[in-house]
């Protein structure tokens, strides 16, 4: 498709969490970390181990399913159901109508942590990353840093200490010095480690 596109010059085909991964490996940044990109339609996994990135997966699940979820449970449209999403994730809602949002949602949530889990035992992991980045449009909601936060890894895989849940930053992916980095919006960070990878793979980068 991107080698018909007339106004286009091929660069390379990137898979959008490989990387952010990748380009966290390359800042090294960080030598162990589970980078979730949670979008509109989709999750996508990324793991570092020692400074490489072992493997990547994809479930599809992410922050429509929400939007869905509460278009059904409030007979609303799906437009109107987001506006009340946004509305939710800013704290303008009152409490009454944040506990109906946390009750429709909290069956979605589980799904959507389980499904982690699934992807995960996929890949062999000797030791689970004590940090866990998140980054996509969805990823600001807080039932999903809640779920990773209280989740039992430790039943399911090798854990050793804390485990830490930040949102992704653009100095982890940006090696730059100052500036306004850290108020990008996390929705495009992803979009942003391709263009890092364009840039590695550019002659001379």
């Amino acid at each position: 498709i991107a080698i018909e596109l007339p106004y286009h010059q091929l660069k390379g085909v990137f898979v959008q969490s490989f990387a952010v991964c990748h380009s966290l490996g390359l800042n090294s940044v960080l030598e162990n970390a589970l980078v979730i990109d949670i979008g509109a339609g989709t999750t996508d996994v990324g793991v570092i181990i020692d400074g490489r990135v072992i493997g990547t997966r994809s479930f599809s699940l992410g922050g429509n399913s929400l939007t869905k979820r509460i278009s059904r449970e409030l007979s609303t449209s799906f437009d109107q159901a987001e506006a009340i999403k946004i509305s939710y994730c800013q704290d303008e809602l009152e409490k009454k109508s944040v506990k109906v949002i946390q009750d429709a949602l909290k069956a979605d949530i589980d799904i959507w942590v389980n499904s982690l889990d699934f992807c995960l035992k996929e890949m062999v992991i000797k030791k689970f990353p004590n940090k866990i980045l998140l980054c996509g449009k969805a990823s600001s909601m807080r039932e999903f840093r809640e779920a990773l936060e209280h989740h039992d890894w430790e039943h399911h895989f090798p854990v050793s200490g804390a485990v830490e849940v930040r949102a992704l930053d653009y100095h982890d992916i940006v090696m730059t010095e100052g500036g306004d980095g850290k108020a990008f919006d996390p929705e495009y960070l992803p979009l942003l480690a391709v263009e890092e990878e364009l840039r590695v793979h550019e002659p001379g980068g």
